[in-house]
């Protein structure tokens, strides 16, 4: 169900956390999908099970998941974008490097240690 949404998701976010970034400033929409993201994680692991509330369960993890997608993508352009201004002009590649290789070496070491 959310990858069929995901175009809708991908597309707002990148309206929304773009404009967001350069009217309201970068770091301040960085807190804002920092806040998003940790709230609708902290929702979904006291989010009540589909035998206590039937079907609400599954519509209430739907929507938080795409909360969540919807706030990662902010999170990524912007951090990047911070990283890319905040970085010396002839480091910006290396500096830009790191925050892409966050997800990929949690991945390798999550297989690491549960393989």
């Amino acid at each position: 169900m959310t990858e069929r949404l995901r175009p809708v998701v991908v597309l707002g976010r990148g309206l929304f956390f773009g404009n967001r970034g350069d009217t309201k400033g970068r770091k301040s929409t960085l807190i804002v999908t920092l806040t998003v993201m940790g709230v609708s994680t902290i929702l979904i692991g006291l989010l009540p099970s589909y035998a206590s509330i039937g079907v609400w369960a599954l519509i209430l993890l739907v929507v938080l998941r795409l909360l969540q997608g919807f706030a990662v993508g902010g999170e990524w352009g912007g951090s990047m974008i911070i990283v890319l201004e905040s970085a010396p002009p002839n480091r910006r590649g290396f500096f830009t490097a790191w925050p892409n290789t966050g997800g990929f070496s949690a991945q390798i070491l999550i297989t690491l240690v549960f393989a």
